[in-house]
């Protein structure tokens, strides 16, 4: 069936779109590098909570802790490094996500297959405890642990410290995972994943992010060699990118000495800048396009675009969003009365504003249309 995609503003829905789009000083097309990311509490009049304890080691690397006893005699650990697919050349498309792969095939001191058996060793199960996720704009490497024990946090720590400056991207090991990888790309062609990459592509033709989808290009990853995965990495994963959250029942005073003994000789790096997802602009006139898919039911969705505002989270911003989401869900609520009715005009609608990353704001009326 087909999706039916309108980007720009006509008539009663350009009056109805208007009155509930944001208030504020636009900001700057997004189309520039980003800037140097800071704590979010440094920008916010919000109280922030005590029990957090925020750092940055003398490299750049920041760190943040909470001793948290809930559930009782758990933690967990994050490595949030800031770098994902937006930072690809167009002959790296993907390979963010491969090095994201890489990081369980060996390191300089744990050799390849051992991580997960050490791992394992220690009570984690990989998969359930033990997980990466590669965006647009981060990559995170994920550890659960079964109970807050010293000895389990400082492996942890040891292991984020491998991913972070140790990988050694052996040839056999990157032949073997690009198999993988290339699996995992044709299990992810979906109907859902191709509908969400033309309209990214439709929506924001001169945008950087549509076509820098995690997942990458299959000539790409086939070609990809272990000296070009390297260079990346080398590129990206730098302290000032990397920020490392410990959360558990642990004595923070403990945490954080630990977080320095592994991480304090990791050597300082220039970070490149960080390319923006834009430009996401506002269109001066409007755009239609018909998506056709056999898995898809008919929709129609009309989109408007508005810059990103870049306001900072603040008590009064918190406060003006709550009453756009209420009005919002005003709207929303008669939507659905009006799907309940007997032969109803539409099988289901909705109406809200997203942003796209940092680069622009996108409100969308959806609806469902009903066969006749």
């Amino acid at each position: 069936m087909t999706r039916i995609r309108f980007a720009g503003f006509f008539s009663l829905l350009t009056l109805l779109l208007a009155a509930c789009a944001p208030h504020g000083h636009l900001a700057s097309a997004s189309g520039a590098p980003r800037e140097k990311p800071v704590w979010a509490f440094e920008q916010s009049d919000v109280a922030l909570d005590p029990a957090f304890r925020f750092g940055r080691l003398p490299n750049g690397m920041r760190f943040a802790i909470r001793q948290n006893a809930t559930p009782k005699g758990t933690a967990l650990v994050r490595m949030d490094v800031a770098a994902g697919s937006l930072d690809e050349h167009e002959d790296e498309r993907g390979l963010a996500h491969f090095i994201e792969h890489m990081a369980f095939e060996g390191s300089s001191h744990v050799p390849e297959g051992e991580m997960i058996r050490l791992l394992e060793r220690k009570g984690l199960a990989f998969g359930a405890d033990t997980n990466a996720q590669t965006g647009f704009e981060q990559t995170i490497y994920k550890l659960d642990l079964p109970r807050a024990d010293p000895e389990l946090l400082d492996t942890a720590l040891m292991l984020m410290r491998e991913t972070a400056g140790e990988l050694q991207f052996d040839p056999a090991a990157v032949d073997r995972e690009r198999g993988v990888i290339l699996a995992e790309k044709r299990d992810r062609n979906t109907w859902q994943y191709r509908n969400a990459e033309d309209q990214a592509k439709f929506l924001n033709p001169e945008a950087r992010y549509p076509r820098r989808f995690p997942i990458g290009t299959s000539a790409v990853i086939a070609a990809a060699t272990a000296d070009q995965l390297k260079a990346l990495w080398r590129r990206l994963y730098v302290p000032s990118r990397t920020t490392v959250i410990v959360v558990g029942d642990f004595p923070p005073d403990a945490v954080e000495a630990a977080i320095r003994a592994h991480f304090a000789d990791w050597q300082p790096a220039i970070a490149p800048p960080q390319p923006g997802a834009g430009p996401v602009l506002p269109g001066d006139k409007g755009r239609t396009e018909i998506y056709i898919d056999p898995a898809l039911s008919e929709r129609v969705t009309a989109s408007r675009h508005g810059r990103w505002l870049g306001e900072p989270d603040t008590i009064a911003q918190r406060q003006e969003n709550v009453l756009r989401q209420i009005g919002y869900g005003i709207v929303n609520r008669r939507l659905q009365h009006v799907a309940r009715r007997p032969d109803p005009p539409f099988r289901g609608a909705g109406f809200g504003t997203s942003e796209v990353f940092k680069a622009g704001r996108t409100t969308n009326l959806v609806v469902d249309t009903v066969d006749r």
